[in-house]
């Protein structure tokens, strides 16, 4: 054996021949001088998949972001909800004000920094609540949609090691405890190098989600607040915290002086919000403060020319490395942030360095217990920290905050939307709009006084203003002691006084309920062998046909209030007083077992025929059918929870108008409020729909306010086809019904609802004369349907696609083109038709096509010609007439000609000045 041999086999170090080793030392430095100066665009795929790893996308960052945020509401809403909040004490604050968390601040943070760390493993994330275990896996994939189509957001990498994330699960937990939704929000912040770029802030109750990428772009919502009418007073309006107020006020008054207005409030997001809408000039805080409470606020307010600083003037780093407590108190501002810091500096000077000597003192105590306790002893003995051991007696500290929140020092005024000229009210519920100009950041609610003269009655109602300061308040002008007939012909003096902060409006007007003719009966259509005990049904029913009443005049409202800010005044439907009841001959099981078209044509039909209203022509119906059911158990055997499955399990049920009878089913009455006072409450209703045991038809938001809205919208819609409405793309008669709750409501969330598709129920269309036409009359004409629901959009369709739509009209209006014909249409026209009809004014017009001429004319003056679709009675084009100069003849374009007389297929629709209507097709003309 060898030497070498031998010394291995006695366990002697091994000798390495060193040729081998420096080849393959050298062999890898060549690989990597290779890869690391190749030019960019000649680099081996590889490299990119290499380097990816350690690089991260902002724009991807940005939309995880606002994902997270939103994600976290979600859980925090289904806590609120289930009112199981599992509150516990994490200790006191820096005050000694009892620090709670829920499970809501749990399950927010799990979702939200569980989702962020699954796409983004390689970013440092801080979160308010780390200490708490998530036993369960949270994600979510990243969905670009929520940006809308015009936010600027380029593809920005950087380096993982260089971003950090905060994250606030959910902001004023205290509020949340009490109820106090208006201040909770959920935050995300991305810090690059220390620098907040990215801000989200998220309220979960309202639906608003306020974001910005500073220097790319910001979040629609956010540019709404920041463009609300600036704040030119002089003295600024600084907002605190309610909750961390130990030197706050004291400091407040000493630097901005006495005529400063101070508004309190909860959550730093819900501050830094305030200061973008204009309600406060600043946010002071004075004390300790964490990282994830401020990041997001931050970055937005960069994002928008602002600043945020320690009071020392000093940017907030938000490093990885960096302390997650931000000890020297903050100042934010969008303006003047300079001016107001020179105020402290000058606050400092003057007070021998006081207000230095308090950072000074939490510099001395780091330890956040430490700053707890002293905190605490000072409360406890009754006085204010002014300043480095300067106390001032105070007692009753928290009455003296509260005086100032009404200490209001601008001028305001209350504009309201106008009243009809003649202030001449003809509707039982009247609905008024309006805002506080300039806004107010004292107030939150508007007070509201109605005095009836006549009845000498006064009734007080309190309603909220929005972030912008606007409100919607309705009012209930009736007397549950009279009569339908006896409030008719009473007529009535009221004076509405609006008051908010120091603004206040008066109002006078006539109430006169309206008197015509030509009216609308609601019926309660009651099936032979109904389920229900003869005791129960009777309950039922009345029940039923109460709350019918309420809803159909609330419709009444709407259509009046849409109509008058489409410039159409005194237009709206007559009730041909309560709900009545119709026994029908048709059995529950048949009526089951029929379909929507075969329960409007049999029922139609029973009305036309009986004794109590077949012969009152100047009736039209809108019915309810009561023994509608819904078969939860077999949609949740299917475990098929769409929008179509839930209807082909509803039985009994309709929602089809069309001439003299608009038809709907009852299984939705389960959302309709009962009462007056229980109007808002179910309008805004966020209690999930459980499609085990009720019928969900909300358009997939799956809530009792949802189905509220849709179904109560529905009832106007078809409405407006018993008053000749024909579909168009938007609003009302088209998929905007469903957004009813927005007639309703300020400040709510943009929503995002499948937009519904016209279908069509039968097959031919004939020439008609619909201006008096009864249920029967109209059964040969095709009723359009708006009942599936486009799920797929568009390509290239957006998130926020139907925002700007949304903001100005509601998305609940009347097009102009349907407005002119209510605005003529004898069922909706003022009490003076009923003299031109005895003038001998009002006889039938003579409509008809001129195919030599390509023309349409009338004996009496045309008002508007639309041309409608075969397929779906879509609106494709329409002309309007004034009524001087008279006009009547009118000669289609070649192009529309061609569709009608060519093509055949569309029709036209016809309305003239006295409210005649007609449609013609060219192959009636021509035969």
């Amino acid at each position: 054996m060898s030497r070498a041999n031998k010394e291995i086999m006695n366990g002697r170090s091994i000798r390495i021949n060193r040729v081998p080793a420096t080849i393959t030392v050298i062999l890898l430095t060549i690989v990597l001088v290779y890869f690391l100066n190749f030019h960019k665009e000649e680099r081996p795929a590889i490299y990119g998949m290499l380097r990816s790893d350690n690089r991260v996308n902002l724009r991807k960052m940005l939309i995880a972001a606002i994902q997270a945020a939103q994600r976290g509401g979600l859980e925090i809403l289904d806590v609120a909800h289930s009112r199981q909040l599992k509150e516990r004490s994490k200790g006191k604050t820096a005050e000694g004000v009892n620090d709670p968390f829920t499970d809501a601040d749990g399950r927010s943070h799990c979702v939200m920094k569980q989702g962020l760390k699954r796409i983004f493993p390689r970013v440092q994330i801080f979160s308010e609540e780390d200490k708490e275990y998530c036993k369960d896996a949270h994600s979510f994939d990243l969905d670009p949609t929520v940006l809308h189509e015009t936010a600027i957001v380029p593809d920005v990498e950087v380096t993982a090691q260089d971003v950090t994330v905060w994250v606030d699960p959910l902001d004023a937990t205290k509020e949340f405890t009490e109820e106090l939704y208006e201040y909770v929000t959920t935050m995300v912040c991305v810090a690059v190098a220390g620098q907040p770029v990215i801000g989200v802030i998220h309220n979960p109750f309202s639906g608003h989600t306020a974001w910005a990428w500073v220097g790319h772009s910001m979040s629609e919502y956010l540019a709404e607040l920041h463009n609300l009418p600036r704040h030119n007073s002089e003295e600024p309006i600084i907002t605190i915290s309610r909750s961390h107020t130990a030197a706050a006020n004291d400091v407040t008054r000493s630097v901005f002086g006495d005529n400063v207005s101070i508004l309190t409030a909860a959550g730093a997001g819900y501050k830094v919000l305030q200061v973008v809408a204009n309600n406060a000039t600043a946010y002071l805080h004075t004390s300790i403060i964490k990282k994830w409470d401020i990041c997001a606020g931050d970055a937005i307010l960069r994002a928008l020319g602002g600043a945020m600083t320690t009071l020392n003037d000093e940017p907030i780093n938000y490093g990885p490395n960096e302390s997650p407590v931000n000890k020297y108190g903050l100042l934010a501002s969008l303006e003047q942030h300079g001016k107001y810091m020179e105020r402290l500096s000058k606050y400092r000077t003057l007070h021998n360095g006081k207000l230095s000597a308090h950072l000074l003192l939490l510099q001395l105590f780091p330890n956040y217990r430490q700053q707890q306790q002293l905190s605490a002893v000072l409360l406890r003995a009754s006085v204010s920290w002014l300043c480095c051991g300067t106390f001032v007696v105070q007692g009753g500290g928290e009455a003296a905050m509260s005086s100032c929140i009404n200490d209001c020092k601008r001028v305001h005024q209350i504009e309201v939307e106008p009243l009809p000229e003649s202030n001449k009210v003809e509707h039982s519920l009247l609905l008024i709009k309006g805002r506080l100009q300039p806004n107010c950041a004292s107030v939150k609610q508007l007070k509201a006084t109605l005095n009836l003269s006549l009845r000498k009655k006064k009734h007080e109602q309190l309603t909220q203003l929005s972030i912008a300061g606007e409100f919607k308040l309705l009012l209930d002008l009736t007397d549950i002691d009279l009569s339908q007939e006896e409030q008719e012909q009473e007529q009535e003096d009221c004076q509405l006084q609006l008051s908010c902060c120091n603004g206040e409006l008066r109002l006078n007007f006539i109430y006169q309920p309206r008197r015509s003719a030509y009216r609308v009966q609601p019926l309660y259509l009651l099936c032979r062998s109904s389920d229900d005990g003869e005791e129960e049904q009777e309950v039922q029913t009345k029940e039923h046909c109460a709350l019918i009443d309420l809803n159909l005049r609330l419709v009444q409202c709407i259509y009046a209030h849409k109509l008058n800010a489409a410039g159409c005044e005194n237009r709206t439907f007559t009730l041909n007083g309560a709900c009545r009841v119709f026994r029908s001959q048709l059995s529950c099981t048949a009526a089951r077992g029929s379909s929507e078209d075969e329960l409007w044509q049999h029922f139609a039909s029973e009305i036309l025929s009986s004794a109590d209203w077949g012969q009152q022509l100047h009736l039209k119906f809108v019915a309810f059918i009561g023994c509608t059911r819904y078969d939860g158990a077999s949609v949740v055997a299917s475990g098929d929870y769409s929008y179509a499955n839930i209807r082909r399990h509803l039985h009994g049920h309709a929602a089809l108008g069309g001439g003299g009878l608009a038809l709907f089913g009852s299984g939705h009455f389960y959302a309709w409020p009962r009462h007056f006072a229980k109007i808002g409450d179910c309008i805004r209703s966020t209690e999930r729909v459980d499609v085990a045991r009720l019928p969900d038809e909300s358009n997939y938001r799956r809530t009792y306010g949802g189905v509220y809205a849709s179904t109560l919208g529905a009832v106007c819609h078809e409405l407006g086809h018993c008053f000749d409405l024909g579909h168009t793309l938007e609003g009302v008669m088209g998929h905007g019904f469903d957004y009813l709750n927005r007639v309703l409501t300020v400040d709510q969330p943009t929503e995002h609802l499948p937009q519904r598709i016209v279908t069509r129920v039968t097959d031919k269309y004939t020439d008609t004369d619909t201006s008096n036409a009864s249920p029967a009359s109209s059964s040969s004409v095709v009723r359009p349907r708006l009942t599936q629901l486009r799920l797929k959009q568009p390509a290239g369709s957006k998130f926020l696609d139907n925002y700007h739509a949304q903001r100005r009209n509601d998305s609940f209006y009347f097009t102009r083109n349907c407005a002119v014909i209510l605005a003529q249409h004898r069922w909706l026209r003022p009490e003076i038709d009923l003299d031109l009809k005895a003038q001998g004014e009002l006889n039938a017009a003579q409509i008809q096509l001129l195919p030599a001429s390509s023309e349409i004319a009338s004996s009496v003056a045309l008002r508007l010609v639309e041309l409608r679709c075969n397929l779906n009675s879509l609106v494709a084009h329409y002309e309007e007439f004034q009524e001087q100069p008279a006009v009547h003849r009118f000669q289609l374009p070649d192009s529309l000609w061609h569709l009608l007389s060519t093509k055949h297929t569309h029709y036209a629709f016809v309305l003239t000045i006295h409210g005649d209507t007609k449609r013609l097709a060219c192959d009636a003309a021509t035969s």
